[in-house]
């Protein structure tokens, strides 16, 4: 499974993870697997019964958050050009910088949806790949339906999601994102597919300050959670890891700041807290610093 562009892709990277160890019988908490036994920063998986129970009843859902909204019509936080980038350094959880990070825009047409493009996000830990995004009037979604590192079935199961909704956020509030089905794939070798269940919950919290190469700006926070969840079909063993995201998005600029890690469902952590921070950017003609 391919590295994506945004956390949600990224949680999906650790898919086939999670089907090597259970095909492999590399069960036990990731707190006793070696973190070099995977590619770095392909999430781990946990065991038991530490994941919430479900069927494999195919889910598509989303439910909006409670409360009033705040308009954000007038506020391009998401610009997406094509040849826009954005470069960043990386640091570890006390601030030191281990490395950089990058993203670019490499493609984009206008659909009768919308606008559809290719994103490239290289992490200076893992080979850096491109996902199809689609920016409706509603939201910037991202496409899985023609992704070849999915399962075809699954990647049809769940289609579209809706990442960033627009133009309205309530404060505070939770949106939440489900796909749940078969993922197409007899890894336990007893003739069925095993399932799966996507869920992505996003809560806005606001807009605060925050301190930039070239100066203080006003900046949007989202708090972002992605959970990817395997049933092995001939055993019902529950598998998950979660992932976990701050991402902060200057008007016109785009993401500028991104807080990251990930744990399996037992709270084992399986991906060291990193810091995404703006170092450099070209957005719409504009170069910054």
């Amino acid at each position: 499974m391919k590295t994506k562009i945004f956390a949600l892709n990224k949680i999906l990277a650790g898919a086939s993870c999670v089907l090597i160890l259970a095909a492999c019988g590399g069960g036990g908490s990731s707190a006793n697997q070696n973190p070099s036994s995977v590619n770095a920063g392909a999430p781990r998986v946990s065991t038991g019964t530490d994941t919430p129970a479900f069927s494999a009843a195919p889910i598509a859902s989303e439910t909006p958050p409670a409360g009033a909204t705040i308009n954000l019509s007038g506020i391009n936080l998401m610009p997406a050009a094509y040849g826009d980038s954005w470069l960043y350094d990386q640091a570890d959880a006390g601030g030191g910088v281990i490395g950089s990070g990058n993203r670019l825009v490499t493609s984009l047409a206008t659909t009768a949806e919308g606008e559809q493009g290719a994103l490239l996000e290289i992490d200076n830990q893992n080979p850096g790949d491109s996902s199809v995004f689609v920016r409706k009037a509603d939201g910037l979604y991202i496409d899985y339906t023609s992704d070849a590192s999915i399962p075809p079935a699954a990647a049809q199961q769940i289609g579209l999601i809706r990442e960033y909704a627009f133009p309205a956020y309530a404060v505070d509030e939770t949106r939440t994102v489900i796909r749940q089905g078969t993922w197409d794939q007899d890894v336990d070798g007893d003739g069925r597919s095993e399932s799966f269940r996507i869920e992505y919950a996003q809560v806005f919290r606001g807009f605060e300050n925050l301190a930039l190469p070239w100066g203080t700006a006003s900046v949007a926070h989202f708090s972002n959670t992605y959970r990817f969840y395997l049933i092995v079909s001939g055993t019902g063993e529950k598998r998950g890891v979660v992932n976990s995201e701050e991402a902060y998005f200057a008007p016109d600029l785009g993401p500028v700041k991104y807080v990251r890690h990930a744990e399996d469902a037992a709270g084992n952590s399986i991906q060291a807290l990193r810091t995404w921070n703006i170092k450099s950017l070209q957005v719409g003609g504009r170069v910054l610093p």
